[in-house]
């Protein structure tokens, strides 16, 4: 679950980043890997000469915050349960990681690395199942209590027994950054995703938004619609996405930080909101708290998101439970 520990190198992307031909001439494409996930910064409706300097300048602020979520992580390592100094934008996504823990009840949040750490690495083979202790000692440090701001110091604490892990933030924190970062240069339409999270804004290549398209689900390959992102972002979980194999068995990575544990029964989830750290996080929490208190615990959030559930064995036609889905442009 936990993201590489490697140090990122900022200008490795430019030997992967690559200009299909397949591509509109007007639109401009990058895509490489950021915190072990596929990502890509599109750019519609400019020349070349313009919007290529855009993107990669974007691109470097995915690559600069895949470094700057590693270093997080080592810098409360070494504090072992004493005070880290981030500075105030990583504050800020803390703030917000320990705000969608406490709204969630601790479904989501971002001391889960004993959790994640337990199951061993998602889309790579493991002996088997924590031990019920394990796993129990593990949930306790992942409580949101065990994250303590001090914001008059700017400092954020962790419980010397929890360990930070931002694989529910770290992909959608990213894209906001490069998001801003394009914005900055009045780039009005273009779309950036890492793994399950993208954003989009403007018109697109099409005038419609940016598409987005489910994967194919359980083993019937079941297609769910697609939809269009206008000035929003999107986080959509599915089960088979690089999903934990244990002793020959797979369950879907998206754990509940509450238990340890992964939902049965949910095929996927999709969350639209205005920012990708946001939808990203939503959609980690709504596959955890299932479409019955998820729904009801949306009602708490102010603009109310969009959100769908996939439900089933994967095996037929799955059943769908939806939020203001109704919202989403599908066309």
């Amino acid at each position: 679950m936990s993201a590489p520990r490697r140090a990122p190198a900022l200008a490795a992307w430019a030997l992967a980043a690559t200009l299909p031909a397949t591509l509109p001439a007007e639109t401009v494409r990058l895509t490489s890997e950021v915190l072990g996930e596929t990502a890509t910064i599109e750019i519609a409706g400019l020349p070349a000469e313009r919007a290529e300097p855009a993107a990669r300048a974007a691109w470097v602020e995915l690559a600069r915050t895949e470094a700057d979520a590693l270093a997080l992580a080592d810098a409360f390592r070494r504090a072992a349960g004493g005070p880290v100094r981030p500075d105030a934008a990583a504050f800020a996504m803390l703030a917000k990681a320990d705000s969608f823990c406490r709204w969630s009840d601790g479904a989501v949040g971002a001391l889960g690395g004993r959790v994640f750490r337990a199951w061993g690495p998602p889309g790579g083979p493991s002996a088997g199942r924590p031990a019920p202790g394990a796993l129990a000692d593990a949930v306790a440090s992942a409580r949101c209590d065990r994250l303590s701001f001090d914001r008059a110091a700017g400092t954020v604490t962790a419980a010397s027994t929890s360990e930070l892990d931002l694989a529910p933030f770290a992909p959608g924190w990213a894209v906001d950054r490069a998001a801003a970062v394009l914005v900055a240069a009045g780039i009005e339409s273009f779309r950036i995703g890492v793994g399950s999270v993208a954003r989009g804004a403007g018109p697109g290549p099409d005038g419609k938004g940016w598409r987005v398209e489910f994967p194919p689900l359980g083993a019937a390959g079941e297609h769910l619609e697609g939809f269009f992102l206008r000035d929003r972002a999107a986080g959509v979980l599915v089960a088979g996405d690089r999903p934990l194999e244990i002793a020959g068995d797979r369950m879907p990575r998206w754990l509940d930080l509450r238990d340890g544990l992964a939902r049965d029964g949910v095929q996927a989830v999709a969350a639209v909101t205005d920012l990708a750290l946001d939808a990203q996080a939503l959609a980690w929490a709504l596959w955890a708290l299932g479409p019955r208190a998820g729904q009801m615990s949306l009602g708490q959030l102010r603009p109310e998101p969009a959100a769908l559930w996939a439900l089933g064995s994967g095996d037929s036609p799955p059943i769908l439970v939806v939020a203001h889905w109704s919202s989403v442009p599908k066309r």
